[in-house]
């Protein structure tokens, strides 16, 4: 009887050691476009990572360096169909931009998920920024993803 508890005893042990630390599953997803300006090609993409939390990515990339690439605004925000509410978790309103440079990334992580009686859409919105002295880019680029 001693060695049937003890037995039991490590079995549920051993259960919750391998669930701490089992990995996390992660799923991710992006959406993007492609262009150009001047002789540069480039790409403009979103990206939602899920997990424990959440993290949405801007990120703008071109073959050759620009004058500038970044972003003239982006937004973070979680939407709830059943209550008809956005929770905004970032907005920027002014770009952000590198110089002189091919590329440019940005993050907002580890976002709680906003309590909803149902599915979340996940929402990462912006319009990309890329500039020479002669010519501009800027695409719109949204990236949504359900949360259940």
């Amino acid at each position: 009887m001693i060695s049937l508890q003890r037995n039991f005893r490590l079995a549920i042990l051993l259960v919750l050691i391998t669930s701490v630390l089992a990995p996390i599953v992660v799923f991710a997803g992006t959406s993007s476009t492609s262009g150009g300006v001047g002789d540069a090609n480039c790409t403009a993409s979103k990206t939602i990572t899920q997990g424990s939390t959440w993290t949405a990515y801007v990120r703008s990339q071109c073959d050759l360096g620009i004058g500038q690439i970044g972003y003239t605004w982006w937004t973070v925000r979680q939407y709830c169909a059943p209550s008809n509410t956005y929770t905004t978790r970032f907005q920027s309103s002014v770009g952000a931009v590198n110089t002189n440079t091919n590329s440019f990334q940005r993050s907002f992580a580890g976002i709680q998920y906003a309590f909803c009686s149902s599915s979340i859409q996940l929402q990462d919105l912006g319009q990309h920024d890329f500039k020479t002295i002669n010519n501009t880019w800027r695409p719109t680029v949204n990236r949504y993803e359900i949360h259940y």
